[in-house]
């Protein structure tokens, strides 16, 4: 990471750091997934809980289980990207085919948003080395 030059030439203090675009994306869009997909997720637990209703059948349990993973997922991929990613790509992938069934693609499609923000920051990192990110 190198030092923020001013207009005279000289270096800002250390406090002053190289910005990475895509961590910022990839957090809110983490964060924002995570309270929507966690809102339907507690929603969805109303179930578990009525008094009076039925046990819900083992598939409903299941599909529970894939939806908390995902959540989860944006939570953990703000400190490992490879395990965020692969819960939420897994969870959402079994959720949704089940769940929202012909309806499947555009919400894998929106909850899998921060997966692809590191996807294209590892292939910018690859194909523009020196110009990634922006100094603030």
């Amino acid at each position: 990471m190198s030092a923020i030059r001013t207009e005279g030439g000289g270096s800002l203090n250390s406090a002053h750091r190289h910005i990475d675009v895509f961590i910022v994306v990839k957090a809110v869009t983490s964060l924002l997934l995570f309270i929507l997909w966690g809102s339907f997720f507690i929603d969805h637990l109303s179930w578990f809980v009525v008094s009076g209703e039925p046990v819900p059948p083992l598939e409903i349990w299941l599909l529970q289980a894939a939806h908390l993973v995902f959540v989860a997922g944006y939570l953990v991929i703000l400190k490992w990207e490879r395990v965020g990613s692969v819960m939420i790509v897994l969870g959402a992938l079994l959720f949704f085919t089940f769940a929202a069934r012909e309806e499947a693609v555009p919400y894998f499609s929106i909850s899998i948003v921060p997966v692809l923000v590191i996807i294209v920051k590892k292939l910018r990192q690859i194909l523009l080395p020196q110009s990634f990110g922006i100094g603030l």
